[in-house]
C-alpha cells in the first residue's frame, strides 16, 4: 500500500475534486469543518470524506493511518480527495448504513448485537479507541461484513491524542463532565459505555435509553437533552424493557465497564433535582447537584438550556428526590 501522503495517483482511487462535473456528488453529510458525498463511477460507488479550507493536514493523515491500522474493523481507504493538488480527504467504498429500525426478527437482532460485539473486541485488540461508537457509524459491506466509519474522535491507546469532538448523548459521564474542562485521551473503556447504548438500541429499535424522554426522531432536541442529562447523573440504560436476560445482563456488562463514574446508581444520597411537567407531573428533567465547583456549573447552564426548551413553559416546581426515586426504585 503506498504511504498516505504519497502524490496523486499514487493510489487506485485518487480524485481530484475540480476534475469532476459539477452537480455529479451526492451530500451524505454536511458539516461546519467537513463533508461527505458519495460518488458514482463506471468503477463503482465511493464515498469521500473531505475537509474545507484551512485544511487539518495531521488530522486527516491521522484518520487515514488510524483507518489502515483498523485493518478488517474499518471500511478500507482506497484513494485520497484532492482539491487543487493538494490533499484535503479520502475515498471509501461506499457501504449500506446500518439501520436497527430495519431488523426484523429476534435472530437478526443477536446476530448483529454478537457481530458487533467481536468487532468491537478486534478494534480493541489493536489498540484503538473508536471514540464515536453508535450505529451511524456501522455499515453493512458489500462483503457481507459489519465494519466501522468516521474516526474522527478516535485514537491509539497511549498516543496522547484527545478528541475534540463527541456525540454528546453516547459518552461516559467521565468524558461529559471533563469535556470543554479538561479534557484528557480517551480510553477503551470510552467505547463501552457507548457500546451499551448501541446493542440497546440494535435489539429494540429505539433510541430512548431511559425511563422517559422521546425518541431522537419525535423531538431531537427533547431526547437530546434527557441523554445528556442522564449522562451527568450516571443512570444506566431502562434494562427493565429488554425482554432477554442475557442481552440485559451484556447491556449492564459494558455499562459497568465505562470509565468510573463519581455518580452511580448506588450514590442514594446525591440529590437530584427533578423538573415536572405542570400538566402531568411527570419527570421532564433532571439534574444532579455534585458536591464540586464543576456540579454547580453544571447546573447553572442546566438551568439556563432549560429555560430555552419548548417543555419549560410547562414546568411548575421543582422536587428534591435521591437517585433510586427517580428511576422508579423508591426512596
Amino acid at each position: 500500500m503506498p504511504e498516505v501522503n504519497a502524490p496523486f495517483g499514487s493510489w487506485t482511487t485518487d480524485i481530484e475534486l475540480k476534475s469532476l462535473e459539477p452537480g455529479i456528488m451526492q451530500a451524505l453529510m454536511l458539516g461546519v469543518t467537513r463533508t461527505v458525498k458519495s460518488l458514482k463511477t463506471d468503477d463503482g460507488a465511493y464515498a469521500l470524506k473531505y475537509w474545507y479550507d484551512p485544511v487539518p493536514q495531521e488530522d486527516v493523515l491521522r484518520q487515514m493511518q488510524i483507518c489502515i491500522q483498523a485493518e478488517d474493523c474499518a471500511v478500507p481507504i482506497v484513494g485520497r480527495v484532492f482539491d487543487d493538488g493538494a490533499m484535503v480527504g479520502y475515498v471509501m467504498p461506499l457501504e449500506t448504513p446500518l439501520d436497527p429500525a430495519s431488523i426484523a426478527t429476534k435472530d437478526e437482532r443477536l446476530a448483529i448485537i454478537h457481530e458487533l460485539c467481536d468487532l468491537v473486541e478486534r478494534l480493541h485488540q489493536k489498540d484503538i479507541v473508536h471514540g464515536d461508537l453508535k450505529c451511524q457509524n456501522l455499515v453493512r459491506c458489500a462483503n457481507g461484513f459489519l465494519r466501522f466509519i468516521d474516526f474522527d474522535c478516535a485514537s491509539r491507546v497511549g498516543d496522547g491524542y484527545v478528541a475534540t469532538q463527541a456525540t454528546a448523548e453516547f459518552i461516559s459521564q467521565r468524558r461529559m463532565l471533563r469535556h470543554g474542562f479538561n479534557p484528557e485521551p480517551l480510553t477503551l473503556a470510552e467505547d463501552y459505555h457507548a457500546l451499551a447504548l448501541t446493542i440497546f438500541e440494535l435489539y429494540t429499535g429505539q433510541d430512548n435509553f431511559y425511563r422517559f424522554g422521546p425518541l431522537s426522531a419525535e423531538d431531537y432536541e427533547e431526547w437530546s437533552s434527557v441523554c445528556c442529562d442522564a449522562v451527568v447523573v450516571g443512570m444506566p440504560p431502562d434494562v427493565s424493557r429488554i425482554d432477554d436476560a442475557d442481552i440485559a445482563q451484556l447491556i449492564m456488562s459494558y455499562f459497568n465497564r465505562a470509565p468510573p463514574r463519581i455518580l452511580t446508581s448506588s450514590s442514594t444520597s446525591c440529590p437530584i433535582v427533578v423538573f415536572l411537567d405542570n400538566a402531568t407531573h411527570i419527570p421532564v428533567s433532571f439534574a444532579a447537584i455534585c458536591a464540586n465547583a464543576m456540579g454547580i456549573l453544571f447546573v447553572l447552564t442546566y438551568l439556563s438550556r432549560l429555560q430555552r426548551r419548548k417543555r419549560a413553559k410547562g414546568v411548575l416546581h421543582v422536587e428534591v428526590h435521591t437517585y433510586d426515586r427517580i428511576c422508579g426504585n423508591g426512596g
